[in-house]
């Protein structure tokens, strides 16, 4: 189990979360595309700053996304590891909750 926090709302939450799990879901997301990568509803600000590994989709996605920074992500396309461990996750779009 992975420990770290997601900010909502300028709320701090912990969450707990199985190592794979998909981090759209770990935080109470629900993306208009479904995890799609094609909508940027999920997107998230991981700091300290998450692993760089993005596919071309990602990078189009946040290409046209608002409020991309350098920490940008999609959360639907970020699975949970041990490096997630004491992050912080704020949430971009505070709309699309579940």
């Amino acid at each position: 189990m992975i420990t770290f926090y997601s900010e909502k709302n300028g709320v701090k939450e912990k969450v707990e979360a199985n190592i794979g799990d998909n981090l759209m879901f770990a935080i109470g997301i629900l993306g208009d595309c479904g995890g799609e990568c094609i909508c940027s509803t999920c997107h998230v600000h991981i700091t300290p700053e998450h692993n760089r590994n993005f596919t071309e989709d990602e990078k189009f996605t946040l290409d046209i996304a608002d409020n991309v920074e350098y920490n940008s992500r999609l959360s639907c396309q970020v699975l949970v590891d041990e490096t997630m461990q004491d992050k912080t996750v704020r949430i971009i779009n505070n709309e699309i909750l579940y």
